[in-house]
């Protein structure tokens, strides 16, 4: 999945402005402005449409578990691997939403894409596992659907 629509997905899961994005940015140890952000979130038909860095993307996700769970004390900051595959992005949310194999479950019954239990841990292997399965980017939507209804802010 593009970063660009991976920002856009997650600011509406999460109910965010630019500034509460910069934020999250920030705790992901990346630098960016409110503009920036801005023409990220862009749609690519828009004209002030920027495409985001991979490195954004992936420290974004970092800012968000250190956001949802605290720093770990003592602890440097994990270094963020890019470009964020799918994979990597679905094993971070399960991280920073604190979910086990039976929230994951419901949530892919909740959109109708339920995973059997060697399916979804299949997404979480290592990809020179041999049962390793790429997530795609529309199991990765349909994921981000289901946590959008399970934890948006009301």
């Amino acid at each position: 999945m593009k970063s660009n629509e991976l920002l856009r997905h997650l600011r509406k899961l999460l109910a965010l402005n630019e500034k509460g994005m910069t934020d999250i940015l920030a705790l992901g140890h990346y630098s960016a402005d409110a503009e920036q952000v801005r023409n990220w979130l862009r749609h690519d038909n828009e004209p002030e449409y920027t495409p985001c860095p991979d490195q954004a993307a992936a420290h974004f996700i970092e800012g968000l578990i250190t956001a949802r769970r605290g720093a770990k004390e003592g602890a440097p900051p994990p270094a963020p691997v890019y470009p964020i595959s799918n994979n990597q992005v679905l094993k971070k949310l399960r991280i920073a939403f604190n979910l086990q194999g039976e929230d994951m479950h419901a949530l892919f019954a909740a959109v109708e894409h339920p995973l059997t239990k060697q399916e979804l841990d299949a997404l979480f292997r290592k990809p020179e596992h041999k049962n390793y399965q790429v997530c795609s980017d529309h199991t990765l939507r349909l994921f981000l659907q289901a946590l959008t209804e399970q934890f948006r802010p009301r």
